[in-house]
């Protein structure tokens, strides 16, 4: 039978390695900092992984919208069904500036910025 084994700690610090080299280009692309994005929604693996992701890119944990608590780690499903809870609890607005971090395991990254 098949079977794997992987280093989770290892995993996630790969991972916000690797966030914190996209946000830095992401940043400089659009033209961001920290303080820009009024919602951000990212990628749900856990508390441990969500606060760790936010101190390394400096960002306000106030402005995250979080569905881990009552979904879980839904994989790759996350971000869209955190994107699309966030717009039916009206927790974003018309106008703000949303930014999407979408992080696997330090495999690869996407960061798309909306204008809702």
């Amino acid at each position: 039978s098949l079977h794997m084994q992987t280093d989770s700690e290892q995993l996630l610090l790969a991972g916000v390695a690797l966030a914190k080299e996209t946000w830095i280009e992401f940043k400089k692309e659009l033209t961001w900092n920290e303080t820009t994005p009024d919602k951000i929604i990212c990628h749900q693996v856990g508390a441990v992984h969500r606060r760790k992701l936010y101190e390394t890119l400096k960002l306000d944990l106030e402005k995250d919208f979080s569905t881990f608590e009552t979904f879980g780690n839904v994989g790759s499903a996350s971000l869209p069904l955190t994107l699309g809870k966030a717009a039916e609890s009206k927790a974003i607005q018309q106008g703000d500036s949303i930014a999407l971090l979408g992080i696997g395991s330090g495999i690869n990254c996407l960061m798309m910025a909306v204008e809702w």
